[in-house]
C-alpha cells in the first residue's frame, strides 16, 4: 500500500478509567533535556538519544491504565506531561513524597 504525505491527526478519547496496572513502575528517570529514559552508566546517568554520558535525571510519569467506554476497552500508557494533566502534580513531587513516606526504599518498583 502506498501512502501519500504523512498528516498529523488529533482525536479525543472519552473513556472511564477502570484500573491502573499495579505491577509496573509508575515513573521512570528521564534525561533532563530530551525526556528519553536515562540509563545507569558506571558513575552517572547516560542518554542514548542525546549521546551524553552525564545527564541530570528527572522523574517522568509512566502509567498504564485500563479504560473502557460502552462498547470496548483498551490500555493506555501515559508518559510525561499526560500523567501530570491527570493528577495535577509533577512526577518529581509524587516521587519525593513516596520516598519520604517509605524511608527512601525502592521496594515495589
Amino acid at each position: 500500500m502506498k501512502q501519500g504525505a504523512v498528516k498529523d491527526a488529533f482525536f479525543v478519547c472519552t473513556a472511564t478509567i477502570d484500573d491502573v496496572v499495579h505491577d509496573s513502575p509508575w515513573y521512570y528517570i528521564a534525561c533532563g533535556g530530551c525526556k528519553t529514559k536515562a540509563t545507569k552508566g558506571p558513575t552517572s546517568l547516560m542518554c542514548a538519544k542525546c549521546g551524553k554520558n552525564d545527564v541530570a535525571g528527572e522523574p517522568q510519569y509512566l502509567a498504564k491504565i485500563y479504560v473502557y467506554d460502552k462498547s470496548d476497552e483498551a490500555v493506555f500508557v501515559l508518559l510525561g506531561d499526560a500523567g501530570r494533566e491527570l493528577t495535577g502534580k509533577h512526577a518529581s513531587e509524587l516521587v519525593s513524597n513516596y520516598f519520604e513516606a517509605n524511608g527512601n526504599k525502592e521496594n515495589g518498583f
